[in-house]
């Protein structure tokens, strides 16, 4: 089921005005509303289920030779699965490379050890991946779109 939401303003302005489950209705409220810019439409997630999980970010920069963001944080699989939440990259941008992992935790609330656990389990990961990375780009001659390719394995 989709709701229609009849707003009004931007930014700092911005305000709900109504919401309908009836197109037309919103449709109809909206032309004897002064200042309505857009219906919105949006779909219910009643019936779906949500599971919650820890998600960790990690970003590393191969320069300096340092992690720039670490972070855990919770999740839940309305806006992205436990499955999809899990992924790799890299990117050269001329001046700087830089590789990011993120992945899912399946528990929810950790403890503090637990999450120190979890960043030095995959700050290891990293450095290990960047170990690799080195030698196939000095060794092997691998340019960026060739790292990519070898990363989606792993």
């Amino acid at each position: 089921m989709n709701v229609y939401v009849v707003t009004s303003g931007c930014y700092s302005d911005y305000r709900i005005c109504r919401i309908f489950s009836n197109k037309e209705k919103a449709e109809k409220y909206s032309k004897g509303v002064r200042g309505v810019n857009d219906i919105e439409e949006y779909e219910l997630d009643d019936d779906k289920e949500i599971e919650l999980y820890t998600s960790i970010y990690i970003s590393y920069e191969i320069e300096k030779d340092s992690f720039d963001i670490i972070s855990l944080e919770t999740a839940n699989s309305l806006d992205t699965s436990f499955e999809d939440a899990n992924s790799l990259h890299y990117c050269d941008y001329g001046n700087h490379t830089r590789v990011t992992l993120q992945r899912s935790i399946p528990k929810t609330y950790l403890t503090k050890v637990e999450e120190n656990e979890y960043i030095d389990k995959y700050k290891k990961v990293i450095y290990d991946l960047v170990a690799q990375i080195k030698y196939l780009k000095e060794h092997d001659g691998f340019n960026e779109k060739q790292v990519k390719e070898w990363l989606k394995n792993k």
